[in-house]
């Protein structure tokens, strides 16, 4: 986790980032941000802990006086960095970060040129799958289609109350289907008659 904060809360991100039981490694850089200014303080957050620390840094107004960067780290050699992650509570592996979760949705829901491309090639390729009674090309449609990030992001808003996301999500659906639908037919129609 990378925080730039303001000079004035650069404490209180040290002194959260120290308290948390899942996090080590935290390091201050004083001074070293320029846009926006303020200090750089860094450190090895347990996927675990890292949700409920990005709700404590957004209480501080971090996120709007300064910003926070999340990474994976893929490889960490160190006994505090193994103790971080055996004192933060649960599993890794079921760690929901849902600020991560809401703008993976929101990027994927976004309705536009390739996306529709891609849901038309899908809808014309399960129509060939159909009518050629191939189960293995109506199964490649639905490894093409992008719908998951829509329904995704309608499924996330529900849970988040975001009525953004419910939006942006219910519009790539509702506009989507409709045209890739409408070339489909037209496609199968000039195909039965080639």
């Amino acid at each position: 986790m990378r925080v730039i904060a303001p000079a004035e809360q650069s404490d209180a991100v040290r002194d959260l980032l120290v308290a948390e039981p899942g996090a080590t490694h935290v390091t201050v850089l004083p001074g070293a941000a320029v846009q926006p200014p303020g200090d750089v303080v860094e450190a090895a957050v347990a996927r675990e802990a890292a949700d409920d620390l990005l709700g404590k840094l957004c209480e501080l107004g971090v996120d709007r006086a300064g910003g926070v960067t999340l990474e994976m780290i893929d490889t960490s050699l160190s006994d505090a960095a193994d103790a971080a992650v055996e004192a933060a509570p649960g599993d890794p592996q079921d760690a929901v970060i849902w600020d991560e979760v809401v703008a993976r949705t929101g990027e994927e829901s976004r309705f536009s040129v390739s996306y529709q491309a891609f849901l038309t090639i899908a809808c014309l390729l399960a129509a060939i799958g159909a009518i050629t009674d191939s189960p293995v090309t109506v199964v490649g449609a639905m490894v093409l289609g992008p719908e998951f990030g829509p329904l995704a992001a309608v499924a996330v808003g529900l849970v988040l109350r975001r009525g953004d996301l419910i939006r942006r999500g219910a519009f790539a659906l509702a506009a989507g289907f409709p045209l890739a639908m409408a070339v489909t037919a037209l496609g199968s129609v000039v195909l039965d008659v080639t």
